[in-house]
C-alpha cells in the first residue's frame, strides 16, 4: 500500500515514499521550486511561475507574476503524487433533482476576497512626468476601479475557475477639486483567490502598435472607467477581452483585443468610430449573422472579430437624424456623450440579431430597421437612451425600454412604436442603465434604474401601452402611477450608475444590487428594504455590481468594484484606503448557485455560455427568462445542492499510528468549489479528538470524488473509534448546505487500541 501525505504544507514533498513514480511526469516538485525543468525548458526561471506548461512565455509577454507569489495557475499540475485517474474519479452516479429546501431569510454576507494594486505586480504607480491641471502625476497610484468587472474563464483549462478582468487608474490627485483620470491598465485576476495572472499597459501597447521605444508614453492605455466584454471571439477555447484605449494626451486609440494570456491580438481599424465618445460605455460581443463568427458591437458601430469596422448604421440614408444615434444616455447639448451601451437581441423575431441602440435598430448586416422619429403625447421627441429588453406583455415579442435623460419609456421592438411613458422620473439626473427583472414575485417584469439621490423600481401594466390611435396627454403614465418603491441613495457625480439583480434564495422575487458613491447596497425586491448595506465608495460612472459563482463552489458571488480618489474631497462622507474590487459569498452558504460567468456590461444570459463560447442563434431572453442585468443558471433547479459523503476507505493500523484513505464524493446536483475541508477524529466514551483536517484540491462536480490521505498518531492513550467526516472544517462545523446532511460521516475502526 502507497502511503502518501496530501497536506497542504507537505504536499508533493515525499518521493522517498513513492520510489515508482517517474519524476519527468511532474509529480514531485517542491513548492519552493514551482518550476519543472523537464517540461517548462521554455520558460524564463526568473519568472518563478506555474502558469501552464505548455505557455511557454518570455517575460516580456508581459506575464507579470511576482516572483515571491509562487502561484499554481494551472491547478490540474502538482495537485498530488499520484496520477489524475489515482486520485479522481468522475462518472460516478449522483442525483440531479438533489435540492437543499427553503433557504433561511437571513442575508449575511462575507467578504471572499479583496483585490488592491501593490507593488509587486505590473503598473503599480503612473510613470509619468509632470502635472496634470497644476498637479503632479508621476508615482499616483494605478488602483481606481470604477467600471464594471467581467468574470469570464479565459483559459479553459479544466479547472472551472474564472477570472476577473478590469481596468485600474490613476488621477491626477487634485485635492480642491474634481480629479482628473489619466490612463488605464487591463488586470486579470483569479477568481477564487484574487491572485494577479496579468496586467497590460503602455508598454504592451505601443510594441504592438510599432511605436519607437523612445517614443512610449504613460499616457497611453485602457479607457479608465471604461466598459470591457469578454468572449471567445476567435473560437480558439479560450476567451479574449475586448476593451477602449485611451491617450491622456491625445484622447480615444480605438479598441484592443487582448487573449487569455494578456497578449495583444489586435486593434481597431480606426481610432474612435466617427466621434463616439465612449467615456464610461464601451462594447458587447455577439454573432449577429449567425455565421460562427462573432463581432464586437459599439453604440450603432460593428466590428469583426479582427477589429475591421464591417458597419456603421449611422451611414444609412435612412436615417433622419445620424449625428443622434450613440447609444449613449442622451444629453440635451450633446455636448456630454457618456458612452455607447447598445444592446444585441432578437427584437423582431426573425431568427437574427439586431443592434439596439435606443433611438434605433438595425439589422444584422446594418440596416436601419427603425428609428423613433415620432414624439411623446406632449410633444417631445424621443431621444438616444441605454436600452434593455424584455417581453412585458406576455405575448412573445419584444419591447425595449430605453432610459433617456432622467425618463424611462418602452417601445414596440419589431417598429419601434412608442407604447409606454416616457415616465419622467423627478430630480432624479440622467439616470443610469435599466435592469429588468420580476422583482416583486408577481410573474411579470419590472424596471430597476438608479439615478442622483434614489433608486427606483417601477411596474408596468401591459394593459395601458398605447396604440397609435390614444396617444395623447390623457393617457401618458405618471410617475407616482407606475412607482413600485424608491429608496434613498447619493450618486451625484455620474446619475448614470447601473445595477443588477438576483434571487440569492430561490423564492422566485429577485434582490437589488446597487452600489453609489458610497456603499454597496442589496434592496429586497418586493419592497425595497435594505437588507444588506456595506461601505464602498466610488466616485461612480456606469458601472455596476455583477453576480457570478467566482470562485466555482456551486453558490453566488456579488463582485464590486471600488474607487475612493475624490473621498473626503467631492465625497465628504468617506475614508480613502479602499480601492480595487473586492467578491462576496454569503457566510452560511444561503445564496444559490449561479453561471461562472458574466461578460459585459450589457449582460443577458442566453448570449454566452460558459465557457466563453458565444451561441450563433441563442435563444431570446425575453422568450426564456425574461431578464436583463440578471444572473441565474437556468438549466439547474435554484434550490439545487450537493450531497458530500466519504466512501471507500482504506485504512492501516499500527498501534496509535493510522493512515488513512477515503474517496470524497459529490453525489449531489451542484458543485462544489476546492478547499472541501475533510477532518479526521477519534472518539472514545462521547470524547473527541481532532487528529487532522485536509481538503480537497480540486472543486467536485456532479459524479465527482477525490481521494484524501492522513498519516495521524494518536496521542492519547485508550480505546478509540476512527472516524472521518467530509465538510467538516475541525470545529464540527460544515461549510456546505447540503440536500442530505447525514451521510458525512464514516465510522473507519472501532475499538483501536492505543498505548
Amino acid at each position: 500500500v502507497c502511503i502518501i501525505d496530501v497536506d497542504d504544507e507537505n504536499q508533493n514533498q515525499n518521493q522517498n515514499q513513492n520510489q515508482n513514480q517517474n519524476q519527468n511526469q511532474n509529480q514531485n516538485q517542491n513548492q519552493n521550486q514551482n518550476q519543472n525543468q523537464n517540461q517548462n525548458q521554455n520558460q524564463n526561471q526568473n519568472q518563478n511561475q506555474n502558469q501552464n506548461q505548455n505557455q511557454n512565455q518570455n517575460q516580456n509577454q508581459n506575464q507579470n507574476q511576482n516572483q515571491n507569489q509562487n502561484q499554481n495557475q494551472n491547478q490540474n499540475q502538482n495537485q498530488n503524487q499520484n496520477e489524475p485517474d489515482e486520485w479522481r474519479k468522475d462518472g460516478l452516479p449522483y442525483d440531479d433533482q438533489c435540492v437543499f429546501g427553503e433557504r433561511a431569510d437571513e442575508f449575511i454576507p462575507d467578504e471572499l476576497w479583496s483585490f488592491a494594486v501593490d507593488d509587486t505586480i505590473p503598473y503599480p504607480v503612473y510613470e509619468g512626468t509632470g502635472t496634470v491641471d497644476g498637479f503632479p502625476v508621476e508615482g499616483n497610484e494605478m488602483n481606481q476601479v470604477m467600471m464594471t468587472p467581467v468574470v469570464i474563464d479565459l483559459d479553459n483549462d479544466g479547472d472551472n475557475i474564472p477570472d476577473v478582468v478590469f481596468t485600474s487608474f490613476a488621477t491626477n490627485e487634485n485635492d480642491t477639486n474634481f480629479d482628473l483620470l489619466l490612463t488605464g491598465v487591463l488586470r486579470a485576476i483569479r477568481g477564487d483567490d484574487a491572485t494577479h495572472k496579468w496586467s497590460v499597459g503602455y508598454e504592451e501597447l505601443s510594441e504592438f502598435m510599432g511605436i519607437s521605444e523612445s517614443d512610449w508614453s504613460p499616457s497611453l492605455g485602457f479607457m479608465p472607467a471604461g466598459s470591457i466584454a469578454a468572449g471567445d471571439i476567435t473560437n480558439s477555447g479560450t476567451s479574449e477581452v475586448v476593451a477602449p484605449l485611451w491617450d491622456f494626451g491625445t484622447g480615444p486609440e480605438g479598441f484592443a483585443a487582448v487573449d487569455n494570456n494578456g497578449d495583444i491580438l489586435w486593434v481597431s481599424d480606426d481610432v474612435e468610430p466617427d466621434e463616439i465618445a465612449f467615456w464610461w460605455g464601451g462594447p458587447s460581443i455577439a454573432d449577429l449573422n449567425g455565421d460562427g463568427s462573432p463581432q464586437v458591437v459599439v453604440g450603432p458601430v460593428v466590428y469583426d472579430n479582427e477589429g475591421n469596422k464591417e458597419w456603421d448604421g449611422r451611414d444609412s440614408d435612412e436615417l433622419e437624424e445620424s449625428d443622434l444615434v450613440t447609444g449613449s444616455n442622451f444629453s440635451p447639448t450633446q455636448s456630454v456623450r457618456i458612452g455607447p451601451l447598445s444592446v444585441v437581441a432578437d427584437i423582431n423575431g426573425d431568427g437574427n440579431q439586431e443592434v439596439v441602440t435606443g433611438r434605433a435598430a438595425f439589422s444584422h448586416d446594418g440596416e436601419l430597421w427603425w428609428e423613433s422619429t415620432e414624439l411623446d403625447p406632449e410633444g417631445n421627441e424621443l431621444h438616444e437612451g441605454y436600452p434593455g429588453v424584455a417581453d412585458f406583455s406576455d405575448d412573445g415579442a419584444a419591447e425595449v425600454v430605453v432610459v433617456s435623460a432622467g425618463t424611462v419609456r418602452i417601445q414596440d421592438g419589431d417598429s419601434g412604436a412608442l407604447l409606454w411613458g416616457p415616465v419622467d422620473i423627478p430630480d432624479a439626473g440622467r439616470l443610469g442603465p435599466p435592469t429588468i427583472a420580476d422583482m416583486t414575485g408577481d410573474e411579470s417584469p419590472e424596471i430597476g434604474v438608479a439615478g442622483s439621490d434614489g433608486y427606483f423600481v417601477l411596474e408596468v401594466d401591459p394593459s395601458t401601452f398605447y396604440t397609435a390611435a390614444d396617444l395623447s396627454t390623457e393617457d401618458i403614465h405618471l410617475y407616482e402611477d407606475v412607482l413600485v418603491w424608491e429608496e434613498k441613495t447619493q450618486d451625484e457625480s455620474s446619475n448614470t450608475t447601473g445595477s443588477s439583480v438576483f434571487d440569492f434564495n430561490g423564492d422566485g422575487t429577485a434582490s437589488v444590487i446597487y452600489n453609489d458613491e458610497r456603499y454597496l447596497r442589496v434592496f429586497d425586491g418586493p419592497t425595497g428594504d435594505v437588507i444588506f448595506k456595506a461601505e464602498n465608495p466610488s466616485f461612480t460612472a456606469l458601472e455596476n455590481p455583477v453576480i457570478a459563482d467566482v470562485n466555482n463552489d456551486g453558490a453566488a458571488n456579488i463582485i464590486v468594484p471600488t474607487s475612493d480618489f475624490e473621498c473626503g474631497v467631492e465625497i465628504e462622507e468617506c475614508d480613502k484606503g479602499q480601492a480595487g474590487v473586492q467578491a462576496f459569498g454569503d457566510a452560511d452558504d444561503n445564496w444559490v448557485t449561479t453561471r461562472r460567468v458574466w461578460n459585459q456590461h450589457a449582460y443577458s444570459i442566453n448570449h454566452i455560455e460558459e465557457d466563453g463560447s458565444i451561441p450563433a442563434n441563442p435563444t431570446p431572453n425575453y422568450t426564456d427568462h425574461n431578464t436583463f442585468r440578471l444572473n441565474v443558471l437556468t438549466e439547474v433547479e435554484p434550490q439545487a445542492a450537493p450531497d458530500l459523503f466519504p466512501d471507500e476507505p482504506d485504512n492501516i493500523v499500527d498501534g496509535c499510528y493510522v493512515a488513512v484513505e477515503v474517496w470524497v464524493n459529490n453525489a449531489g446536483a451542484i458543485q462544489v468549489g476546492a478547499g472541501l475541508p475533510v477532518s479526521l477524529y477519534a472518539e472514545s466514551n462521547g470524547d473527541q479528538v481532532l487528529l487532522a483536517t485536509e481538503e480537497t484540491e480540486l472543486g467536485l462536480a456532479p459524479g465527482e470524488a477525490e481521494l484524501i490521505t492522513f498519516q495521524e498518531e494518536i496521542e492519547e492513550s485508550g480505546t478509540w473509534d476512527l472516524v472521518v467526516v467530509v465538510d467538516d472544517d475541525g470545529t464540527g462545523e460544515g461549510t456546505r448546505n447540503e440536500c442530505n446532511e447525514e451521510n458525512n460521516r464514516l465510522v473507519l475502526e472501532e475499538g483501536l487500541v492505543c498505548q
